[in-house]
This record gives C-alpha cells, structure tokens and sequence, in this order.
C-alpha cells in the first residue's frame, strides 16, 4: 500500500499521504505511451480545454493525458519497460484516454513531487492519492476505486505481539503519508523516513529497521514480493501508535487541479461506466494483463470524497 504513495500511504498514501503535504520525494522522469482498451464513456477530445461527457478539461500538454506516478506499486501501478503505466491504474487511464483520442504521458516521479506537479500544471493528474481534508484543500479529488488497508511489516524473526514491540526500534515511512505526524509523536526519534517505498522496503530486507509501516498491497510489489517468506505483515486497528480508522482503511482516488475539475468529473463518469459493466470488478478479480486476484475488502463504489476546492 504503499503514498504521502509512496500517500499510498501511498501509497499513498497513505499510500499516500499526511497533509498536503503529502509530501516529500523528489525525482522527474517522463516518458510516453499510447492509450488501451476500456469501456468508452463521453465525447472525444484532443486538444486542451475539450468537452467530456458534458464537463469542459485542459489538458497539459494538448492530445496527452499528463499522469504523475511515484512507481510500481502492484497491482495498482507498474511501470512497465517500454514507459507506460500498467495495472489498474493502467487501465484506467489507458482506457480514459483511447476513449478521448488522446495519448497518455506519465510523469515518474516521487509523491510530494507528483502532487506539485499537479498544482503547477505539469500534470494533469496524480496517481494514487489518499484522502485528508488538508489535501482537499489543495487538490481536487476524483471518485475512489479501490480501498486498502494499513499495517506492520516485519521480518519473521522479528518478535512482534502488538505496536508496543515497535517501542525502542527503528520504524520506517515513506514521507508524507498520511500517518506520518501521528507516528512522529508515538515514535518520536525512532521513526525513520524515506523518499520511497523500495527505499524503505530494502531497509527493512537489509535490517537498518525493524519494522515497515504502510498498506497491505505492498505485498505485491518487489522487493518485498520477492522476499515474502521472510515478511510477516501485522494488521493495526484504531488507537494504535495513534493513528485513526480513517488512516488504516484508506480508499485510494485520484486527484486533479482544483482550477481542472472537469477532468475529474470526466474519469468519474468512465470509471463509472466501467464499474457498472462490470469491467472493473473483473480487473480487481485480476482479469487483465498483470493484475492480480484481489481479496473483495479491496472492492469499493466509485464515490467521490468531501471536497474543499474547485
């Protein structure tokens, strides 16, 4: 799971992400890629300022649609070698802009990164953002599709009965997700930051920390796919280290410019035909190229949050 991604906990959030901070990585890296399949839904468009479904968009960069993405992040996000974006999120967007008659560009970057990008109108739109109302303030949200929840990684050697065992150990987070403050005041010194999900990941493979905070999915995406026999993944509930059910269940969205609100509204109304079809219930049942079979805990109904911009 990943945030603040990478909000995965993003994840995002998480990911994601803690106040819009979301903030913190670094890191550009662009590349091109033509659009998939999908179920169509509104008008087509190639060009900035275009009408969709009845909402007006721009577009970054005319005839592309410009995503922000911090990395793999299986199945949600994979960034595949000839530079597109796979997984559902591949889907998605794919699918939204051969809808559209446009191509899809992605952005790879960090996810504070990938959210300036999207408040300087250097991308259209972020990938994977997790909900708070801080960042409600600075981004626009699109509907959810998809809901993950967060816990403890540890070795298997790792003796753990409950978060009190993390006390007096080092524990990593990708900046800016969203536990991140809360985590700050119950680890205090303890609480060990990283740029990016691999980053932390690998400390805790390598045993520079001894746990790992962030979304359950994160068991899908290497490094630590590739080492689950030594991973033990720990649920937490409300109260733990201080953190609330809002941070440990988090839906994963999307997010635009709050002065960019057609788009959103536009990937809503797709994302809605695609759920209604039944399409998108087949893609988390990992009916697609490199999707996984996912637990029906990740089903969730395309719901757009409280906003606070736009």
């Amino acid at each position: 799971m990943a945030s603040g991604r990478c909000a995965r906990w993003r994840r995002r959030g998480a990911l994601v992400a803690s106040t819009m901070a979301v903030v913190a990585l670094v890191s550009s890296c662009s590349s091109s890629s033509s659009g998939g399949s999908g179920t169509p839904s509104g008008g087509s468009t190639g060009a900035a300022g275009s009408t969709s479904s009845g909402s007006n968009f721009s577009l970054v960069n005319p005839g592309y649609l410009t995503v922000a993405n911090y990395g793999t992040i299986n199945p949600f996000e994979i960034d595949e070698n000839d530079g597109s974006l796979g997984g559902l999120e591949g889907m998605l967007f794919n699918g939204f802009a051969k809808a559209h008659n446009l191509k899809v560009k992605v952005i790879n970057t960090a996810f504070a990164s990938m959210i300036l990008d999207v408040q300087q109108k250097k991308a259209d739109v972020a990938s994977f953002v997790y909900y708070s109302a801080d960042r409600a303030k600075q981004l626009y949200y699109t509907a959810s599709f998809v809901k993950i929840t967060a816990g403890v990684f540890t070795k298997q050697s790792f003796d753990y009965s409950g978060p009190d065992s993390l006390k007096g150990v080092k524990v990593g987070v990708v900046t800016g997700q969203l536990w991140q403050a809360a985590l700050q005041k119950a680890l205090g010194g303890n609480l060990v930051l990283f740029q990016t999900q691999t980053e932390a990941a690998q400390a805790l493979l390598n045993g520079q920390i001894s746990a790992y905070i962030n979304g359950q999915d994160e068991l899908y995406t290497p490094p630590l796919s590739t080492h689950e026999s030594e991973i033990a993944y720990h649920p937490l509930k409300a109260g733990d280290l201080g953190m609330t059910n809002e941070m440990l269940e988090n839906t994963a969205y999307n997010a635009v410019s709050c002065s960019n609100t057609g788009l959103a509204k536009a990937l809503d109304d797709y994302l809605t035909d695609l759920h209604q079809s039944g399409t998108w219930t087949s893609y988390l049942r990992g009916k697609g190229q490199g999707l996984i079979n996912l637990p029906t805990s990740y089903d969730v109904t395309p719901t757009a949050p409280t906003q606070y911009c736009g």
